[in-house]
């Protein structure tokens, strides 16, 4: 896998390249641990094939989290950083120093404002409060009605809520009265045992590889400021919109690091 590479590539993954825009993508270095020079990591040596591929993974997560609007979220307390990765569904497992969270701003905006709350994140903006709430796995499991219930009091009676699959976030706003049967028909449709949707877009057929322990990470729940339905609806499409690129994988900046 990490033969398909260039010795360019791994430089600029770790150090940072222009995509074809012109803007400034951060390397491996400055938002995940473990690549300084004196990890190996100094270019002036040749990396071994496990430093190749570890960039190989690493980058290739870098796009996946990026290819749709974020803003960083640091923080010196590994316990905060964690709880905010775990809110936004970023996989804690590999060492990135940053959690990256959506966020669909207002063009000349200031920047949000991001603050932890319990186990939640809350970003303020210009439009209002976009806030992650994950679940609790295991009250999730034992009792679905008053965890379900609980997220969605945390969020607000006037919240629009979306579910989180991971770090993505499945595409539709639902009303506090409705975000409870859609997320128990999920777990219901992914209980490990029947037999998937056929639009559920899955390669591999499998129900136990897709329960929905393994991706089913929490809500999203948006209360927005006072504005009319129109300027309501077009936020909210604006979102979706926003994460249907989340999907795609930025194939331009891969064949600029490759130069």
């Amino acid at each position: 896998m990490a033969k398909q590479f260039s010795d360019a590539f791994y430089r600029s993954a770790v150090l940072g390249v222009e995509d074809d825009q012109g803007n400034r993508i951060p390397g491996l270095r400055n938002v995940a641990g473990g690549f300084t020079a004196a990890d190996g990591y100094d270019f002036r040596k040749p990396l071994t094939r496990a430093r190749k591929r570890r960039i190989v993974e690493y980058w290739s997560e870098l796009q996946r989290l990026t290819s749709q609007p974020k803003v960083i979220y640091r923080s010196r307390v590994t316990g905060n950083l964690k709880k905010a990765q775990r809110a936004v569904g970023q996989d804690t497992r590999l060492q990135f120093k940053v959690a990256f969270v959506p966020f669909v701003g207002v063009a000349g905006a200031p920047p949000p404002k991001l603050t932890l709350k319990g186990d939640a994140l809350i970003v303020k903006s210009g439009i209002g409060a976009q806030q992650f709430i994950p679940f609790v796995p295991r009250a999730l499991a034992t009792n679905s009605d008053r965890e379900i219930k609980r997220v969605v009091a945390e969020g607000g009676p006037d919240a629009s809520f979306a579910i989180r699959a991971g770090n993505n976030m499945i595409k539709n706003f639902y009303d506090a009265s409705k975000i409870q049967q859609k997320v128990e028909q999920l777990m219901s449709q992914y209980d490990g045992k029947r037999d998937l949707p056929r639009r559920s877009g899955n390669k591999e057929n499998d129900p136990r590889k897709h329960h929905w322990n393994q991706w089913l990470v929490g809500v999203e729940a948006l209360q927005l400021k006072k504005m009319t339905v129109a300027e309501q609806d077009a936020v909210l499409a604006r979102f979706n919109r926003a994460n249907t690129k989340n999907k795609k994988i930025k194939k331009s900046l891969q064949r600029k690091a490759r130069r």
